[in-house]
């Protein structure tokens, strides 16, 4: 278990102390004696922003408890910063999962209103928004491997929007559904406007339900996989992040049920645009590029076929000489050969040497094997 400190609450020094696990306690009464006594923290509502009420004298104060245990433990001033959460959890205030931006950042210098939000909202080149009626920087959140988003209320209605979309809409002035939004760095949480790119603009874009994930994923035409509204999401998802295994190929993390499972993204393509794959076939990428899972580019194939491909695009290198574990002799060892052969020796005495066939001599001395150690 994790240990708790405490530390004074900035301003109220000498009366009360937050830990860092989020606990606030009194630890002098107003008659001046010492106390212990740990406080209420109150929400308004479930998932609201926990606050602590202190008070010395005239001083009383309904703070946010994330305000009180930033300024003890990370040494901000709560009124130059906005705080979020990493796990996009408010109810963990633990300085770890604190995320503090600056109000003012250098280079933050072109502010957009929000499409569809223009009156109520901006946002920054940064990828930070902004309320123009309060001039509050709004709290990211963000679960696992998805894009941070932020809550937009208009009319009294409120709705989830990923950041990423919004960037592109209010930048680019494009349909954030109509596009495949990336990320340059690999970075889904860095949403600065030199970080987003798009592609795949206009018409030519479409989603389907991800075989065995209906209504929970959908994956694009060029690739994308992205979460549903249903029954485990609360709103529209976004794009999710996609990972390189150690082959190169793309993959994804896919939830169901509670229960996590990797997959290919060139898999999913091919079973939603493709279909079915026939019992022996395999996915063969037409262009060689295991990263380019565009269903235009992709095709089932035998396995003979996939591999002949692979040779032919670069995809696999055929190893020769001594990295080819088939092989017996060594480049130092043909070297000799060959001056043994300049020699006038014969296949079979020199064969009989490194203990190899006199047909092996033969095709080094025709250039059939080993041609391109000279």
């Amino acid at each position: 278990m994790e240990k708790e400190i405490w530390k004074d609450v900035i301003g109220f020094e000498g009366w009360y102390e937050v830990s860092n696990l989020g606990r606030v306690k009194r630890i002098k009464s107003i008659g001046g004696n010492k106390i212990d006594k740990i406080l209420t923290i109150s929400r308004r509502r479930e998932g609201a922003m926990p606050t602590v009420a202190l008070s010395v004298n005239s001083n009383s104060v309904v703070a946010k408890l994330c305000d009180v245990v930033a300024e003890a433990f990370l040494g901000v001033d709560k009124g130059n910063v906005v705080i979020s959460y990493i796990d996009g959890n408010r109810s963990n205030v633990s300085p770890e999962n604190l995320h503090i931006d600056q109000l003012i950042l250098d280079g933050e210098n072109d502010w957009r209103p929000i499409v569809g939000y223009e009156k109520l909202y901006k946002i920054s080149n940064f990828g930070r928004i902004r309320s123009n009626s309060t001039g509050n920087i709004l709290n990211g959140c963000c679960f696992e491997n998805m894009s941070p988003w932020v809550s937009l209320t208009k009319n009294r209605e409120t709705k989830r929007r990923y950041i990423c979309c919004l960037m592109v809409e209010s930048f680019f002035g494009v349909d954030s559904d109509k596009v495949l939004i990336d990320h340059i760095d690999g970075d889904i949480a860095n949403n600065h406007l030199d970080n987003i790119t798009y592609s795949f603009t206009g018409t030519g874009n479409e989603w389907r339900p991800v075989v065995g994930y209906e209504g929970i994923y959908e994956v694009s035409k060029f690739g994308g996989v992205r979460s549903l509204a249903g029954i485990q999401r609360k709103f529209l998802g976004g794009v999710l992040k996609l990972f390189a295994n150690e082959w190169g190929y793309l993959r994804v993390d896919l939830q169901y049920n509670k229960k996590r499972k990797s997959r290919l993204v060139h898999q999913i393509v091919a079973e939603s645009f493709i279909g079915p794959r026939p019992d022996g076939m395999e996915i063969n990428h037409i262009d060689g590029d295991k990263t380019n899972n565009c269903a235009d580019n992709l095709e089932y194939v035998t396995h003979s076929d996939n591999v002949k491909h692979a040779f032919k695009t670069g995809i696999m290198i055929p190893k020769r000489g001594e990295d080819n574990p088939a092989s017996v002799l060594t480049e130092s060892d043909v070297i000799k050969i060959r001056e043994m052969i300049a020699n006038g020796m014969t296949n079979v005495e020199i064969a009989a040497q490194f203990n190899v066939t006199p047909e092996n001599i033969y095709l080094i001395r025709n250039d059939k094997s080993w041609k391109w150690l000279k």
